[in-house]
């Protein structure tokens, strides 16, 4: 029998948005729980950091966003997509502060579960070289990701060989060693609850990422 959620809305937020910087997996669980009603809350967590990212200049302890990614990814939610898109677009200063190592550990695979199979703005961020490059190469992980998923569909296998030998995207190609190691796997296969349980019980953004 389904265990009903414990945890209204409003204390779910209040519990990921808190600065204690404690994972909170009771608020999680409840997340999980209550997608259909947590969704549109965690797309405004998101856009309102993408929108106003200086808010949370050395502020360590705000983890709202980084719940919000990975929640959405494991809903498969693609309202997040061009949010996420947004995200990948901020200077590479601005992104080290926000997402630190989040961006070469998960951001491929946030966006391969959000995209829709859409990909013509992932291959926009590749070819962009005006882009960090590790933004174009959590990018190109994600097709990376998303060809192993889809082998069966030609369409992203000739994209994937296309952004590959397009000339403009040699210097990210051999950033495809740590792509690899993401086994493939999208969010799924290491869900927030997953990711989240070898944590300690007290932790900043940094933890978060690379745990």
């Amino acid at each position: 029998m389904t265990r009903e959620p414990t945890l209204a809305i409003p204390e779910i937020l209040r519990r990921i948005e808190s600065r204690t910087g404690r994972f909170q997996p009771e608020a999680v669980e409840a997340a999980i729980a209550r997608q259909e009603e947590i969704t549109p809350e965690l797309l405004r967590i998101l856009d309102d950091v993408v929108r106003n990212p200086g808010k949370l200049d050395g502020d360590d302890d705000y983890l709202g966003h980084f719940y919000a990614m990975y929640l959405l990814a494991q809903f498969r939610e693609v309202r997040a997509y061009p949010i996420l898109i947004r995200l990948a677009s901020l200077p590479g200063d601005v992104l080290d502060s926000l997402c630190g190592d989040f961006i070469t550990e998960d951001l491929g695979r946030v966006l391969a579960s959000v995209c829709g199979g859409e990909l013509g703005p992932i291959q926009s961020l590749i070819e962009n070289e005006d882009a960090d490059e590790w933004i174009r190469s959590a990018a190109l992980s994600s097709l990376v990701a998303l060809g192993h998923q889809t082998e069966k569909s030609a369409r992203n296998s000739r994209l994937l060989r296309g952004v590959v030998s397009n000339p403009i995207t040699t210097a990210v190609v051999p950033r495809l060693g740590f792509a690899c190691q993401f086994q493939f796997g999208l969010i799924p296969g290491r869900s927030i609850r997953g990711h989240q349980a070898r944590l300690p019980g007290r932790l900043n953004r940094s933890d978060l990422c690379r745990s």
